[in-house]
């Protein structure tokens, strides 16, 4: 946890005292399958080094105080077990206290600082990390720490479902259970998951931010759930999961074109992911690009979550000699993701960031990163501060 000093030392400005625990959970790069999650599908995330980092200690006080280096004006304080109001950061914590309180972790008071290193708004799960690192900080607190991540991972979605997002599981699930150099093979269905190896000597993975963000709460999100279940229905399904291409085929003409074309991203999307899953597999890295590219025009034709930026930023990755781009996270904004030899990730980052910027008038913002392992978090020997 690289930022625990930096971390101990804003808990003890804001509170006089030092952190009882120390949190970290990651954000996430989702290779292939988008809006499947929430379809009963299947995913394949990997976690990432950025994170949210989440210290804290139990206080007598009934309430909750909080502190985000990220949201510095915006400190919170709340009586434990408030329901979530208006918006915002705070909003999303008070809405994890509840859920915690359900499944029967009943924090005392709580006094806690948070900081954040994953680009805010650009689809890498900086909610779900959030959300992640609170609950497993909390409940370490309290003397009851997680031992099922998949439980952890459904008391996140039920915080977000709390706040009106009505999200998935691939996020919480990538957040708290992937593992360092693999991606995780998830079926949302019944949770099973493998581990795929990710050869980091053979594949570079560079995030293209088109800086313009968006907002999961702003409805078009849950407007494609609904638009999905309702695809689903007139397909005569349970959900999407259940239905095949020659099931789309022959309901072409008795269904709205908006749904028959909603259903068949997810359809495809799927078979993407089993097919991008072998492939990573056998270290095939030209075929995966090729199947990235393929899901970013069904996301961008069938879906219609993109926006010039987000196709742009593609088109520039891919320009620029990326084996394969696509948009990535719920869309309507945020980010890429280029799949790039090793030896040219350099080359492929400088010229992107150009064609970038010449498309839109925007500079982007790049990262590269790497698999990295999911949540943890661990008790701090309390010493006294320094004299000074």
């Amino acid at each position: 946890m690289s930022k625990t000093p930096e971390l101990s030392a804003s808990f003890f400005e804001a509170f006089g005292e030092q952190p009882e625990a120390i949190a970290f959970a990651p954000g996430r790069v989702n290779l292939i399958g988008e809006h499947t999650d929430y379809n009963e599908g299947f995913v394949l995330p990997m976690a990432i080094e950025f994170g949210v980092y989440a210290a804290g200690r139990l206080t007598s006080s009934g309430r909750v105080r909080a502190y985000s280096a990220n949201f510095p004006g915006e400190a919170t304080n709340f009586t434990v077990g408030l329901e979530p109001q208006d918006t915002g950061w705070n909003h999303f914590l008070r809405a994890i206290v509840a859920e915690l309180l359900v499944s029967g972790i009943r924090p005392t008071g709580l006094d806690l600082f948070f900081l954040g290193d994953v680009p805010d708004g650009a689809g890498l799960s900086s909610s779900a990390a959030f959300s992640v690192a609170a609950a497993m900080l909390v409940a370490e607190l309290v003397g009851k720490p997680w031992r099922d991540n998949i439980a952890l991972a459904r008391l996140c979605q039920a915080a977000e479902h709390r706040t009106g997002v009505m999200c998935g599981l691939l996020d919480q699930m990538a957040s708290a259970t992937c593992r360092a150099d693999s991606a995780m093979l998830l079926d949302c269905r019944d949770l099973s998951y493998s581990m795929i190896p990710l050869d980091r000597a053979k594949l570079t993975l560079i995030v293209g931010d088109t800086q313009v963000k968006r907002e999961l709460a702003d409805g078009r999100y849950n407007q494609r759930r609904l638009e999905c279940e309702a695809a689903a229905t007139a397909l005569g399904a349970q959900s999407l999961r259940d239905v095949s291409l020659e099931m789309l085929d022959a309901a072409r003409d008795t269904i709205a074109d908006e749904l028959w074309r909603r259903a068949r991203h997810v359809v495809t999307e799927n078979e993407r992911v089993h097919r991008f899953a072998a492939a990573l597999a056998a270290g095939d890295y030209e075929s995966i690009g090729a199947i990235a590219n393929v899901g970013h025009a069904s996301l961008r034709d069938d879906f219609e979550v993109s926006c010039p930026e987000l196709d742009a930023m593609a088109e520039s990755f891919c320009r620029s000699g990326a084996n394969g781009a696509r948009m990535v996270g719920a869309g309507f904004g945020g980010a890429t993701i280029a799949l790039v030899d090793p030896d040219a990730a350099a080359d492929v980052l400088a010229d992107a960031q150009s064609l970038y910027e010449e498309a839109t008038g925007r500079p982007g913002a790049f990262y590269l990163v790497t698999p990295g392992d999911g949540a943890r978090v661990t008790r701090q020997s309390i010493r006294p501060p320094s004299p000074q």
